[in-house]
């Protein structure tokens, strides 16, 4: 479960050296045996956690760079200021959190916020939540005090197409938001349903479509090896990833993520290689029974290839340029991409 409170338990216990089978929300072994505690209650009130401990870091402005295809200026930083998605999506860990969601108070990210701006020189912030829009009426609020206090910063943030007010954009807008992920996953209808996602393409397009209206640049993040996928729906998703007006695209290989409901029944769709230093989404370990690893590998790479090698998206990247480091940094982020397409993936 979460970890601040019991973290502070389990050192304290440790110190004392006593049973640490008291503190709830630990496992460890005994006498050959493994003990599982019973599990620790969620945290009600965020707001009652300290801010991250930047300080014993090392310069953040300095050494710290998030990946290029998100970044609009230098120096930035991630958050996540809320836990949980409602969504209920087959690929997705929800042992922790489950589908009940709790966040940090409006005024507690804006104070992170300041903190990182004023004592770290930060410029951008990229909300890292699960399901960071999700919260409307916070999201306003964190808006509106972004606006009055006047800073040059700007953020990111991620979003699912169905749970959120689009009514909201000139207002994220107008408070620093220049780019929004959409977890879209798939352009076919029909493996929208399989992986329980329930949205709908149409969904999808319109709210590309009123964020790239709104001055955000809307970017997606997609999957490739869906359970019941086809090379016919792989190129529905392609083509929607092409058509929709996004700036950015992600595309990575469906993993059954230990804690998600594919990971307890991946057999059941195809083929499943269950070794754990391989699940981070950049290997083809599960393979769904109407496609091969090839196969896979063949659409990932072409993904890329379509969606990055296309005159309107390297001339966005050409007008994005405003300084010698950010060239460094773009520069790095293409010469990544091309040895991720040509070079064979070797584990």
């Amino acid at each position: 479960g979460e970890a601040e409170i019991t973290i502070v338990e389990l050192l304290r216990c440790l110190e004392k050296k006593e049973d640490i089978s008291v503190i709830n929300g630990v496992i460890f072994r005994k006498d050959n045996k493994i003990i599982f505690t019973p599990g620790r209650e969620r945290i009600k009130n965020l707001d009652e956690l300290p801010f991250p401990a930047w300080d014993l870091l090392p310069d953040l402005a300095k050494y710290y760079c998030p990946p290029v295809h998100t970044l609009k200026k230098i120096p930035a930083a991630l958050l996540v200021t809320s836990r949980g998605c409602p969504g209920k999506c087959m690929f997705c860990d929800r042992s922790i959190y489950g589908n009940r969601c709790t966040m940090y108070s409006a005024d507690y990210v804006v104070e992170m916020i300041i903190e990182l701006y004023e004592k770290y020189g930060i410029k951008e912030i990229q909300f890292r939540d699960d399901n960071f829009v999700v919260f409307a009426g916070r999201l306003r609020q964190i808006c509106e005090k972004l606006i009055e206090k006047k800073l040059n910063l700007v953020w990111s943030a991620t979003g699912r197409v169905d749970m959120f007010k689009s009514e909201l954009l000139p207002l994220m807008k107008k408070a620093g938001c220049w780019q929004i992920w959409y977890g879209i996953e798939s352009g076919s209808e029909k493996v929208l349903k399989v992986i329980k996602k329930y949205t709908t393409v149409e969904q999808i397009k319109n709210v590309v479509k009123l964020t790239k209206e709104n001055g955000i640049e809307p970017c997606g993040f997609f999957i490739i090896g869906h359970p019941t996928e086809t090379k016919d729906s792989i190129e529905e998703t392609i083509n929607l990833a092409c058509e929709l007006p996004l700036t950015e695209s992600h595309f990575t290989f469906m993993t059954p993520f230990p804690g998600s409901e594919l990971y307890q029944n991946a057999t059941r769709y195809g083929y499943f290689d269950n070794d754990w230093k391989k699940l981070s989404g950049w290997f083809p370990v599960f393979i769904p029974y109407d496609l091969t690893k090839k196969d896979l590998e063949y659409y990932n790479k072409k993904s890329f290839i379509k969606f990055y090698f296309r005159w309107k998206i390297i001339i966005s990247y050409i007008k994005k340029l405003r300084s010698w480091k950010h060239f460094k940094v773009y520069l790095n982020g293409f010469l990544s991409l091309i040895e991720y397409i040509v070079k064979p993936r070797k584990f």
